[in-house]
């Protein structure tokens, strides 16, 4: 990473922070309903085909809660499945702490509400049988038989609820669907610019949900109208930085999406297709609850498309996910992802040499050409049309081309932006150590030794690579980009203070390796380009 290539991150990033970041955003107004009406806004039921009616349990299990538990997830629910407490046990919360993730809905009563509607009347639920992973409900209206069952499953971080019905009567019946995710937000967590910089999406809540094969979002924060979408959405529910709270039907898409805030409770109500049983017909809804890690392999378990809650961006996305795939594949030959990390780095630059070498190369060639270049700008400067002309037919005789070495560089910048999306939304990089001191390399380094040392490689950089205007006069414009190698670094470096370590760290053997290829690179082109002698610049001038 050549001086160029660090003042031209330094102004990318400046411009991706600001313009193109990951960030929550308010919805398109095409996607979203302006209003909701009345008869849809919290404290309403949202409209829905079949009349709604509060689903019941028999006295005895009013009170009382049961504990599920898997590997994975830890849960304490109701009878009617209404997750009250859920626990990660092999995650964290923070780092070098015991204690782990864990999210208590108390403050919005349970976080899911699962709600059966027939055409015959309510349904009342009476439990059937329980164990330490599942519960089973059973209920009667009339000719109509209904089952719940809800289990906990083993190989996911889900818990599934399934509805079913049989119809044992001689004329028809409908049913629907509805289910509404709740969760408490925290009104003194503001989301501004620096937030989002520093730390894009850390702890800020979004509503989420999949439609048309995008992923749409909302702020909780920002939203201040309940709001409505329609048709085929096909999961959604809350998304943190790290992790996931939704919903995924299994047997259809969503018909609509209600979601409001109100006195620092997020709200979601889905909607489930009408079904009408026939007489001596079943029918069944089935929808799985996800509380877990953002992670794409724990994600597709559930719904082959349902890893795009994990926002690395449309077009960088494949590229992210790509480096994310080789980063893995060094971890899983030494377990720690510092060391991954540097694999990775001396992959990519390795992967990118023949574009640094063409880069300096021409870059050279530049540099020889410099006094005739300089020839003609004298000549021809009363005449800036022919002095146009003489300079591309210039370029043609000494095969130069004038961005032969920015080219190289904007190839870099999507694998940089993409490594960035990888250390600042991959939940593999959550509480990752490395060594010493950095114990998370999703965070910033605590010491800050990291950008400082790279600073420090980023200067010696500067003293081995060529500056601009080496043979040529020293215009004012040369001399402003000398100013911004000279303060370059260290605003680079300013930069990466509060920015994921493992980012840094990126950077820092980058920078490494570049200096030992400037080092190569300045020995080959003497070598290539023997003749070619730096002169004095009354030379030059008097020639």
């Amino acid at each position: 990473m050549d001086t160029r290539t660090i003042i031209a991150i330094g102004l990318f990033i400046l411009v991706y922070f600001y313009f193109f970041a990951p960030q929550p955003q308010q919805m398109p107004q095409q996607v979203a309903s302006s209003t909701v009406s009345d008869e849809t806004k919290p404290g309403k039921e949202a409209s829905s085909k079949l009349e709604a009616s509060p689903e019941a349990i028999s006295p005895e299990l009013e009170n009382k809660i049961f504990e599920l538990e898997s590997e994975r997830l830890r849960l304490r629910i109701n009878a009617l499945g209404q997750v009250i407490y859920a626990e990660l046990p092999h995650y964290s919360e923070k780092v070098g702490q015991p204690e782990p993730v864990r999210w208590n809905f108390e403050e919005v009563d349970y976080f899911n509400e699962v709600k059966l509607n027939t055409s015959l009347g309510p349904v009342r639920w009476k439990l059937v049988s329980s164990d330490s992973n599942s519960i089973k409900l059973e209920a009667r209206i009339e000719a109509l038989i209904l089952n719940r069952e809800i289990s906990l499953s083993d190989s996911s971080y889900s818990l599934n609820i399934r509805d079913s019905v049989h119809n044992t009567g001689k004329r028809s019946a409908k049913i629907s669907q509805e289910v509404r995710l709740f969760k408490h937000v925290d009104p003194d967590k503001e989301v501004g610019f620096f937030k989002r910089m520093f730390q894009p999406q850390a702890d800020i809540l979004e509503f989420v949900w999949f439609q048309d094969g995008s992923l749409n979002t909302q702020l909780t924060q920002k939203l201040t109208e309940p709001t409505a979408v329609d048709q085929a959405i096909s999961w959604g529910g809350y998304s943190s930085k790290y992790f996931f709270l939704g919903i995924i039907p299994k047997s259809a898409s969503f018909d609509k999406l209600v979601y409001s805030m109100q006195n620092q409770k997020a709200s979601e109500s889905w909607e489930l297709m009408e079904k009408q049983i026939e007489p001596n017909g079943s029918d069944e809804y089935e929808t799985s609850l996800y509380l877990g890690p953002k992670k794409i392999e724990e994600l597709k378990k559930l719904a082959p498309d349902l890893d795009h809650v994990i926002q690395y961006g449309n077009w960088l996305g494949p590229i992210s996910r790509f480096l994310l795939s080789i980063l893995l594949f060094f971890y899983s030959l030494i377990p720690n992802y510092g060391i991954a990390i540097i694999m990775l780095t001396i992959v990519v630059k390795s992967f990118l040499f023949p574009l640094a070498y063409k880069g300096a190369v021409s870059m050279k060639k530049l540099q020889i050409v410099q006094p005739k270049m300089k020839e003609i700008r004298d000549k021809y400067k009363s005449n800036p049309q022919r002095m146009q002309a003489e300079m591309m037919n210039l370029y043609k005789t000494e095969k130069v081309n004038p961005v032969g070495g920015c080219l190289p560089l904007l190839l870099q910048m999507p694998v940089f932006f993409a490594l960035y999306r990888v250390f600042f939304a991959s939940f593999e990089m959550r509480h990752a150590a490395f060594f010493g001191w950095i114990q998370d390399l999703s965070a910033f380094d605590p010491y800050f030794v990291t950008p400082i040392v790279m600073t420090g490689v980023m200067f010696l950089q500067q003293k081995i690579t060529p500056m601009p205007g080496g043979m040529g006069e020293e215009t004012e414009a040369i001399k402003v980009q000398k100013a911004m190698y000279k303060w370059m670094p260290i605003i680079f470096g300013g930069i990466m203070l509060f920015l994921p370590a493992g980012l840094a760290l990126y950077i820092l053997v980058n920078a490494l390796i570049s200096v030992v290829q400037q080092f190569y690179l300045n020995k080959h082109l003497q070598k290539l380009f023997p003749e070619v002698k730096k002169p004095a610049l009354s030379q030059v001038n008097g020639h």
